[in-house]
This record gives structure tokens, C-alpha cells and sequence, in this order.
């Protein structure tokens, strides 16, 4: 009996020696130990980083299929806007006719000042409507409405004497030019709603969206075919070499400043081209008077909602928020 006391005693102390061991060890840093933690990190790691990507692939793919979706929505509005100028374009350019004369420099007083007071109509009636459904807009201080309001009447009075709008304005279908005005003038309102979110302007960097691209190459499509369609017209109206030479120096006088020395940025406003390119349309004719109107519409949108933005900006930062 005392020999077996004496060795469960003895057996106790080894056990306890044990565990004292083992939790020694325990609270030793292992190199197993030590690696299987780094590894179940890594693991942690991993998982998270994958479930991100997957996160940021969805999202890339819910944002491309909704940019997708919005630039189908920009086609079909786009098609309705431009078809009546097409339709009259082509008209005009496959089926012979006597070629429309030029519409006289001389302008019409009146149709200068109404010209003008429909651009003041649309500016506030835009702004009104733009506030109060939060379209994208550039906000402005009084001083900035009345300063875009001088240049908008300076830059009218151009588009009335050199563009012959006001008398387009003055003339019997007057009324007619002037709703095409309001009309397009609304329906760029539209299509620039819609498509805020593709990103559409014209700087150097526009080549890698391909939204900008399309829609740049459509719409230069259209200008090449109304300038043929004017440049035939001129050369029947034995005006051609007034015109080109109208053309030439426009077109040297941009391409110079933009090429000139000095390191700019440049972002051509939508208002800007629309305003320069319906100095073109100064024939009687059905093409000319649609296309003039189109371009009018998208210049007085830009100036109206957005104000009469510059064209060069020192950096590209500084350009950021303009339209």
C-alpha cells in the first residue's frame, strides 16, 4: 500500500511537471505557431482583397450598363433632333434646284431686338426651370448673370449683323425661325440632362471616351454637310470666294491661337462652336435656316445655364466643373 502511495505521488508530480511544460510552451512564440498566424492573416487578406474586386468589377459593369442604357436614350433623342435639318440636307443637296441667294448684311432693327429679347427670355425661363428640378447648372451671382448678359447681348448682336439672324427674325416666316429657336434651345436642354453622366466635352483628353468620339464624328458629319451644301450655294451664287475666304479666316484665326506658344488648356464649350459655326448658315434656304436654329439653341443653352465660359485655361484643374 506505501509503494503504491508513493507512486502515484511520484506520478502526480510528473503530470504536473507536464502541463507546467506544456503551458510554458505555450506562451513561447513557436515558428509554427508564428507561421500559421501570418498565414491565416494572408488568408484574411486575400479574401478581403478579392471580394473588393469582385465589389469594384460589379460596380464597373452596373455603372457600364447604365452609361449603356443612357447613351441609347442619348441616340434616339439625338436622331429626332438632328432628323428635320437631315431631311432637308439631302432634299436640298440630290434634288437640282435654283440655288437660294444670300441673306443681306444690312440688319433689320427690329429683328435684332427681337432676336436678342428671346435670348433674355430663354436665359431666365431656363434658369427658373433648371433651379427647380436640380438639372445640372453652373450657379451665378448677380454680377455674373449681368456680366453673361452683356457678352450674350455683344455676341448676339454678331450673330444678328454677321450671321444674318435678324433678318431671318424680320422676315414673313420670323415667327417660325424664332420657335425653332425656343424649340431646339429646350431639346439641347433635354439631351444634356440625359447624358450628363457620359461626360461628353471637347478637350484633349476627349479620344479616350469613346461616347465623346461618336458623338463628335456625328456631329461633325452634319457640319461638313451643311458647309458642302453652303459652299455649292456660294459658288452658284458666284459668292464663293467671299465665303471661303469668311471661312479661311475664321478657321486660321482658331487653329493660330490654338497652335500659338504657351503651355494651355484648352476645352471648347459647346456654346463656343455652336455660336462660331451658325455664322455659317446665312442662305435662304430651308437647310440653312434649321441648321442655324439648332446651332442657336445650343449656344443659348451653354450661355445661359452655364455662363459665357472662356476657351483657355491655364491647367486642366482649372477647367474642372465647367460644361
Amino acid at each position: 500500500i506505501t509503494k503504491m502511495a508513493m507512486k502515484g505521488s511520484n506520478s502526480w508530480k510528473e503530470d504536473t511537471a507536464l502541463l507546467e511544460a506544456t503551458e510554458d510552451d505555450e506562451d513561447e512564440e513557436t515558428p509554427l505557431r508564428r507561421n500559421s498566424e501570418l498565414a491565416s492573416e494572408l488568408l484574411e487578406i486575400t479574401i478581403d482583397t478579392m471580394v473588393d474586386e469582385v465589389i469594384e468589377v460589379v460596380d464597373k459593369t452596373l455603372q457600364d450598363k447604365q452609361k449603356l442604357r443612357t447613351f441609347r436614350i442619348f441616340l434616339v433623342l439625338y436622331t429626332i433632333f438632328l432628323a428635320p435639318c437631315l431631311w432637308f440636307l439631302f432634299d436640298e443637296l440630290l434634288t437640282p434646284s435654283i440655288a437660294p441667294e444670300v441673306i443681306p448684311m444690312t440688319p433689320s432693327v427690329i429683328g435684332l431686338a427681337g432676336f436678342v429679347l428671346t435670348i433674355y427670355f430663354l436665359y431666365g425661363i431656363l434658369r427658373l426651370f433648371v433651379y427647380k428640378f436640380n438639372w445640372k447648372h453652373n450657379s451665378k451671382t448677380s454680377a455674373q448673370h449681368k456680366e453673361d448678359l452683356l457678352r450674350i447681348s455683344r455676341l448676339s448682336v454678331s450673330l444678328g449683323v454677321v450671321g444674318r439672324v435678324a433678318n431671318r427674325v424680320h422676315a414673313s416666316d420670323g415667327f417660325l425661325f424664332i420657335f425653332l429657336i425656343i424649340y431646339y434651345t429646350g431639346f439641347v436642354t433635354v439631351i444634356y440632362e440625359v447624358t450628363k453622366n457620359l461626360n461628353i466635352v471637347l478637350t484633349k483628353d476627349c479620344v479616350r471616351n469613346p461616347f465623346t468620339i461618336l458623338v463628335t464624328g456625328t456631329s461633325f458629319a452634319v457640319i461638313v454637310g451643311v458647309l458642302t451644301l453652303h459652299i455649292i450655294y456660294a459658288a452658284s451664287d458666284r459668292e464663293l470666294a467671299e465665303f471661303l475666304g469668311f471661312l479661311l479666316f475664321g478657321t486660321l484665326l482658331h487653329v493660330g491661337l490654338a497652335m500659338a506658344p504657351g503651355q494651355v488648356h484648352i476645352h471648347i464649350h459647346h456654346w463656343y462652336w455652336a455660336f462660331a459655326i451658325a455664322h455659317i448658315c446665312v442662305f435662304d434656304s430651308r437647310t440653312s435656316q434649321l441648321a442655324q436654329a439648332m446651332f442657336c439653341g445650343s449656344y443659348i443653352h451653354g450661355v445661359a445655364l452655364f455662363g459665357v465660359e472662356k476657351c483657355f485655361y491655364e491647367t486642366a484643374g482649372e477647367d474642372e466643373g465647367y460644361a
